[in-house]
């Protein structure tokens, strides 16, 4: 049977609340261009070009295709090694690249030269060693840590300084992580370890520590991501405890948890602090937001199970889209500004599986027919479903959500053929139908009749 099926789907979507997996999102892998399956990072620069660092190779993504760097024997200016484990923009013309084999490289979008930062045999020579590593964007301080030893790299002075934590922060049985943070305030880092937080007050060589026992401490299921931080566009620090994300304030150093509505006790693996001003997080096999307001929201699900070594960057671009980078997996790109359209086959038909799968409201059962012919309209808040529902019967009816039913509004006695234009919308506030001997207009909020046949009623 025709059915005449006008009605605004944004106003749809946004009136139901959805569960996780519910965004636009597609996957970018092998047979995309993408050099490999494992990504460690990913980064956009200013002309928004999108990098992604993978173990064969540095990509670039224009939007529709990828383009790589690898390894060249005869080319000194171009990547030292094809595994690259970390990745960071220092500046509008420099990529920040580390590779497995310890060099730290620096790369040039516009002429894409690599060259040569720090090399291992650098920090051999001072008994040093950095895994994660950060540089300042004028690149005169170079960071970087290995669990208790933080350490500088001044390249103009091509001097190394290791600063260790105490031993009273960091017992040898605590795991004392690898992640850092530059302050916003300037000569200040900071450390997250298992049982607190540490701050380094460079100019000195001091630090402080503010112990928080759930810190860092592994749960239930154990990750290999380490302790990681990240700064809220609030200024406070957030970091990790098993099923829960901890808050730290620089100014009263005093912590909070945020507890994570999900029942795995783990920690959360990524962290990645937007423009949006809101914390993207990874825990289990899900990715989550968390909003200046401390709301956590799913956005997307894995389909297998990885608990410790399956996320491993994310990155909100300045279009909306949300890159996930994964060990096995590639890149998922979830589209936070799409559509939110999850779609599957019928149950029974469009009607009872939109009011009452979607809404959770009772149906008559002569909506379940699939003989009849209907409009579904939702304006301002409130959903209308008119047709011949009980022939010859032209019935309107207002869905109530806190009654979980139907609110009949209007019967008139008209055939199917009498009523041509039913639901027609004229403003907010009311709607109306034309047939070739009438026309029936119905504000929603006013009762009466007129005798030309036009009707309105109390709604």
């Amino acid at each position: 049977m025709f059915a005449n099926l006008c009605f605004i789907l944004l106003c749809m979507l946004a009136m139901h609340p959805l569960v996780a997996q519910p965004f636009t999102s597609r996957n970018l892998s092998l047979q995309q261009g993408l050099p490999e399956y494992y990504v460690s990072g990913i980064v956009q620069d200013k002309a928004g070009f999108v990098w992604i660092a993978t173990r064969d190779g540095l990509a670039r993504f224009d939007g529709r295709r990828f383009k790589l760097f690898r390894h060249q024997i005869r080319n000194p200016n171009s990547l030292a090694n094809n595994v690259i484990t970390s990745l960071q923009v220092v500046s509008d013309s420099t990529l920040l690249v580390q590779v497995e084999t310890g060099i730290i490289q620096l790369f040039n979008p516009q002429t894409e030269q690599f060259r040569n930062l720090l090399t291992q045999q650098r920090l051999d020579q001072d008994h040093a060693h950095v895994s994660n590593v950060l540089l300042t964007s004028d690149e005169r301080h170079f960071w970087g840590r290995w669990e208790r030893q933080l350490i500088h790299y001044s390249p103009r002075q091509d001097r190394i300084t290791s600063y260790s934590l105490p031993d009273q922060f960091l017992p040898n049985s605590v795991f004392a992580g690898n992640h850092l943070l530059l302050d916003s305030t300037p000569h200040r880092i900071y450390a997250p370890f298992a049982g607190g937080m540490a701050q380094l007050n460079t100019q000195k060589g001091q630090f402080h520590a503010w112990p928080f026992a759930p810190l860092g401490q592994q749960g239930a299921v154990e990750t290999y991501s380490g302790i990681p931080v990240a700064r809220r566009a609030n200024g406070e620090l957030l970091t990790v405890a098993p099923g829960q994300l901890v808050a730290f304030s620089p100014r009263t150093h005093r912590f909070r948890t945020i507890p994570i509505p999900d029942k795995l006790s783990t920690l959360v693996g990524v962290l990645h602090s937007a423009l949006d001003g809101n914390v993207y997080f990874t825990y289990g096999m899900t990715v989550y937001r968390l909003t200046p307001d401390d709301r956590i929201t799913p956005l997307w699900t894995a389909s297998r199970i990885d608990y410790q070594n399956y996320f491993h960057a994310l990155l909100l671009d300045r279009s909306g889209v949300l890159w996930v980078g994964t060990n096995g997996d590639g890149v998922q790109q979830i589209d936070l500004r799409a559509l939110p359209i999850r779609t599957y086959s019928y149950r029974v038909n469009y009607l009872v599986d939109v009011f009452s799968g979607e809404l959770g409201l009772k149906v008559p059962d002569y909506i379940k027919s699939n003989e009849m012919a209907y409009t579904l309209r939702w304006s301002k808040g409130m959903r209308y479903l008119a047709g011949w529902m009980d022939a010859p019967s032209y019935r309107l009816l207002r869905a109530d959500s806190a009654q979980h039913q139907f609110q009949r509004l209007l019967a008139l006695n008209e055939t199917h053929h009498s009523v041509a234009t039913p639901l027609r919308w004229d403003h907010p506030a009311s709607f109306g139908c034309m047939s070739p001997s009438k026309a029936f207009f119905t504000p929603i909020r006013r009762g009466g009749c007129w005798p030309s046949g036009l009707w309105y009623l109390t709604g």
